[in-house]
């Protein structure tokens, strides 16, 4: 058994539950120098406290005693085989001359990376899998699903209407409105949402990110349409994206400057 190992590990589920060593000496009955030790690879926990800290942190013994999550293994895997579909689709989008065809294969392998996101997205984010956060966060996937289901049999049947401007606008304006809306009740993690070099260091620039999208999206969404009708419907869309992902960006962009860099000068 590795102590470092071990200590490394517990610092790292305290941090994912959001305690201080203080607050997980008290609830383990210890002093935080314990705590503090145990994450320094001093030395172990008392092994009467090995349940009492496995439920604290929701791991089993052998996680405990190994250091390290079993998920981990197949978390590499699952990010492998999103890693490969992504690269498949890349080479479809360039390769694939017929472009009613290819709009269907590509819909299908997207498809396939959002089911196995969603059956995964516990592992990326390390919240339970029955927190109502992860439910929202499914049933954003679900409702892109259905979008791009509605995009392949328009492809299908009448290949014309997909380049219907108004049909392109409503729904860039209404996935806009939706993707807000859903964004803001992603938790803090590094692989979905509005990631940013600055969001994925920080839990706070995460959240005033989104928070802002969550404000913004509604009338961004509406003017989206709006303008696209009334005046232009390709640079009512690509200024209306720029938009929308620029004001957050900005905004919390200055908030970790403020917050990080600007107090080392």
């Amino acid at each position: 058994m590795n102590q470092y190992k071990v200590g490394k590990f517990i610092a790292e589920c305290r941090k994912e539950k959001k305690l201080t060593q203080e607050g997980l000496a008290e609830k383990l009955g210890v002093s935080y120098k314990s705590v503090s030790k145990w994450e320094n690879g001093i030395c172990l926990p008392n092994p009467s406290l090995y349940d009492e800290i496995c439920n604290i942190f929701n791991i089993s013994k052998d996680e405990l005693l190994n250091g390290d999550y079993k998920e981990k293994k197949y978390f590499k895997k699952v990010e492998f085989i999103i890693l490969i579909l992504s690269i498949i689709i890349m080479f479809i989008a360039f390769l694939i001359p017929n472009i009613l065809f290819r709009k269907i294969v590509l819909s299908l392998l997207f498809i396939v990376v959002i089911i196995v996101f969603n059956k995964n997205i516990y592992l990326l984010t390390r919240i339970d899998k029955n927190n109502s956060k992860i439910k929202k966060i499914k049933i954003f996937n679900y409702f892109l699903i259905i979008i791009i289901i509605i995009f392949s049999v328009l492809s299908f049947f009448n290949n014309k209407i997909l380049n219907n401007d108004t049909v392109s606008l409503a729904l860039v304006s209404i996935f806009i409105i939706i993707g807000g809306l859903f964004l803001n009740t992603m938790p803090f993690n590094r692989y979905i949402g509005l990631r940013l070099p600055w969001t994925i260091r920080d839990k706070s620039t995460w959240e005033l990110a989104h928070n802002i999208l969550y404000y913004i999206s509604i009338p961004i969404g509406v003017l989206v349409l709006i303008f696209g009708l009334l005046v232009n419907v390709k640079i009512s869309i690509i200024v209306g994206i720029i938009t929308w992902i620029m004001i957050p960006s900005i905004i919390s962009g200055y908030h970790y400057y403020k917050k990080f860099i600007g107090l080392r000068k």
